[in-house]
């Protein structure tokens, strides 16, 4: 009776070990998020200089981050940090699930003539004793619009042929009444089943945050454009262009698998391995007193 017992302990525990695996992979990651942003003058004027207010995530439930720096680039040249700034700003730490605010002080282009300007924020940290970094664009209006706009945009830069990309969005409702049926348009070498998403229903002056995943089909330097697509109060078709954003796609064979389905598909085939050692050691420990 011995050996039963004996074998049942190491499969208990072998389960207690995949649960705890589990439970550190699916929360302990963190990842510094602009949740929302703001330009205080209101608007962007050729000429003038902005202020920029970001208000950083740590979407970790657990886990702080340590020495945040945010660094601002302009994806198309309409904004550039302003004379006497710099477009690095050192944040300091942030604790699990914490927010903190930063400011960047912007020149907006003589020559801007565009509905929006956007810019690259890359977020660099230390999290379990490594560096991470993360990026984003956010796509800044000229001025405030009527409808769907776009107040932040996270697409990951690299990604692998065949598997989940993250991709989230930041978006408010600008007009008088609730908008139904919006699409979020994903144009670029993606599966079928990711060129298309249904947002919820949106209140007038609402704020919502979506988490998304792509699929690329095709490997090398792949360009995707997001759009909006849904019909205003009258029953016109709106089509408003988030931005367009460039990932790095590697072929499947060099999936890293660092993480979470690595994580939990590992922990069980370690703790698979826990179970036979712990049977082959039983009935060696049992032949042997025999």
């Amino acid at each position: 009776m011995k050996i039963y017992r004996l074998v049942a302990a190491a499969f208990i525990f072998a389960l207690l070990t995949i649960q705890t695996v589990n439970v550190d992979a699916a929360t302990g990651w963190a990842f510094v998020e602009v949740e929302s942003y703001e330009i205080l003058e209101g608007a962007l004027e050729p000429g003038n200089n902005v202020t920029l207010k970001l208000n950083l995530h740590n979407t970790s439930i657990n886990t702080a981050v340590y020495g945040v720096m945010i660094t601002v680039a302009s994806a198309d040249g309409y904004l550039k940090t302003a004379y006497g700034s710099d477009n690095q700003v050192y944040v300091g730490n942030l604790a699990a699930s914490a927010n903190i605010e930063t400011e960047i002080t912007l020149t907006v282009s003589d020559d801007f003539d565009a509905e929006a300007a956007t810019l690259n924020i890359t977020a660099d940290y230390m999290y379990s004793n490594a560096a991470q970094q993360n990026n984003c664009y956010i796509s800044i209006p000229a001025y405030v619009s009527e409808g769907i706009v776009s107040l932040e945009t996270n697409v990951s830069s690299t990604a692998y042929v065949g598997f989940k990309s993250y991709l989230s969005l930041g978006y408010s409702n600008e007009s008088l009444s609730a908008v139904d049926d919006i699409k979020l348009i994903v144009d670029g070498n993606v599966s079928d089943n990711t060129k298309e998403f249904t947002l919820d229903s949106i209140n007038s002056g609402q704020v919502k945050y979506d988490d998304f995943y792509v699929v690329f089909t095709e490997e090398g330097e792949q360009e995707i454009t997001l759009s909006f697509s849904y019909e205003d109060e009258d029953g016109n078709k709106v089509v408003t262009k988030i931005g367009t954003y460039t990932v790095n796609v590697l072929p499947a064979d060099e999936e890293s698998g660092g993480g979470f389905e690595f994580s939990k598909y590992g922990a069980y085939f370690v703790c698979g391995l826990a179970v036979i050692a712990a049977v082959v050691s039983c009935i060696i420990y049992y032949r042997k007193r025999l």
